[in-house]
């Protein structure tokens, strides 16, 4: 038996080939990113409270989408999400739309690290023959400090406070330890550290305790 095709079926077989054809030009296209917030420049990871910034490396790229918390100038993006989960944002490129989905999580608190050591305890004895700070992640999976170096801190023991510029002891610093007892406590604050490679600074405002042994 012959079927013949009526003006409604052509009318769904056209528009179900317009759709094919998007979805599968979609799903080739893609979009040049640099993280430059993140160490990782391949990154699709967000930052909630950091302005995340993107910077758009791609000939075809036209404009983007409105969307909340996302704002564009010329070919970089800077966006500051407000919960974790996923963010999609679309590219406008001369090829079609791109879109493009981060993960989006809470910042990793830093621990604070003397010559690598995160104990509470730190023997006087080695501090005085060497002693610097040093950023970890208290989540050893996030790579968001990875490349950050330790340019300023504040330390505090037995009533004196010292600000310190580097990420060495000062000699004063060095002065008060070898002055300290044993069950002293060194409280470092006010961490500055820099990425060089990204040029983003970052700072914890919280205490980190140390007791001398």
């Amino acid at each position: 038996m012959l079927h013949h095709k009526t003006p409604f079926m052509s009318k769904v077989i056209f528009l179900s080939l317009v759709i094919l054809f998007t979805t599968t030009a979609s799903i080739a296209q893609s979009i040049n990113l640099i993280n430059k917030t993140a160490s990782d420049k391949n990154s699709r990871i967000l930052y909630i409270g950091l302005d995340n910034n993107l910077e758009i490396k791609d000939d075809t790229f036209k404009g983007i989408e409105p969307r909340d918390g996302v704002v564009l100038e010329q070919n970089n993006l800077v966006i500051r999400p407000a919960r974790p989960g996923k963010l999609t944002i679309t590219f406008l490129t001369t090829e079609g739309k791109v879109p493009v989905t981060f993960d989006v999580k809470p910042v990793s608190d830093a621990v604070i690290t003397i010559n690598g050591q995160t104990n509470k305890g730190v023997n006087k004895e080695l501090l005085l023959r060497e002693a610097q700070l040093s950023l970890k992640p208290a989540n050893n999976n996030d790579t968001l400090f990875d490349g950050y170096k330790v340019v300023s801190f504040t330390a505090q023991l037995n009533g004196k406070t010292l600000e310190i510029t580097g990420k060495d002891f000062s000699n004063d610093l060095l002065t008060a330890i070898r002055n300290a007892q044993k069950g002293d406590v060194l409280t470092i604050s006010s961490v500055k550290a820099f990425n060089e490679a990204i040029g983003m600074t970052v700072k914890f405002n919280r205490n980190y305790p140390f007791e001398l042994e």
